[in-house]
């Protein structure tokens, strides 16, 4: 009953939406006029006798306050606007973890990977082998150990270990000595984690 009714909400919401847009598009078409109207418009800036009139009360304002010859003042006014900004660095701060060494080693730097562990598709979970994989294929997966996992810890873990597997030809790999390991058949798997997200 549930997914009848949720089907048939959805169903009335999209041709709701769909009836308003043809209606919209009838309205413009054939009942709304079609001239063109020109709306004549003044400059929006203000003209230089007025700009040349508020500098000139800025300035006498600025003088009449004194704060030029009072700098306690000045120091205290600008202090108490600064230190409004406390209160929301204190609620800011109390979002998370404080994001220290320790808490990334044990957070964002912490994944299920492990020796041994295999990879597998991250939709079916059938293992991924080299032998199947064909030259400019990219396959999205994920550590078999996932599986093991529910809830919250499940997509915790599965948003750190996401990886892509990619194929390509090895002699079009163009990669330093140093990281000539870094790839076998032409196989490299990258992180699909963005790095803004540390």
């Amino acid at each position: 009953y549930m997914n009848a009714s949720t089907f048939g909400l959805g169903l009335c919401a999209g041709l709701a939406v769909l009836f308003i847009g043809i209606a919209c598009i009838h309205w413009a078409k054939q009942i709304m006029g079609d001239e063109e109207i020109i709306q004549e418009r003044h400059p929006v800036n203000s003209d230089a006798a007025d700009r040349k009139e508020f500098a000139k009360q800025w300035r006498i304002g600025a003088e009449q306050s004194g704060l030029s010859r009072r700098k306690l003042i000045g120091g205290a006014l600008g202090g108490a606007i600064g230190i409004m900004a406390v209160p929301a660095i204190v609620t800011l701060a109390d979002l998370g973890p404080r994001p220290g060494p320790g808490t990334r080693r044990a957070t964002i730097e912490r994944t299920i990977w492990a020796e041994g562990v295999q990879l597998v598709n991250d939709v079916t979970y059938q293992p991924i082998k080299a032998s199947d994989l064909e030259i400019g294929q990219l396959v999205n997966a994920e550590p078999e150990n996932l599986k093991e996992l529910e809830g919250v810890e499940f997509q915790r873990a599965k948003a750190k270990a996401a990886i892509l597997i990619v194929r390509m030809d090895p002699d079009s790999i163009k990669i330093p000595e140093s990281r000539k390991d870094w790839q076998v058949g032409g196989i490299l798997s990258y992180s699909k984690i963005c790095t803004h997200v540390g």
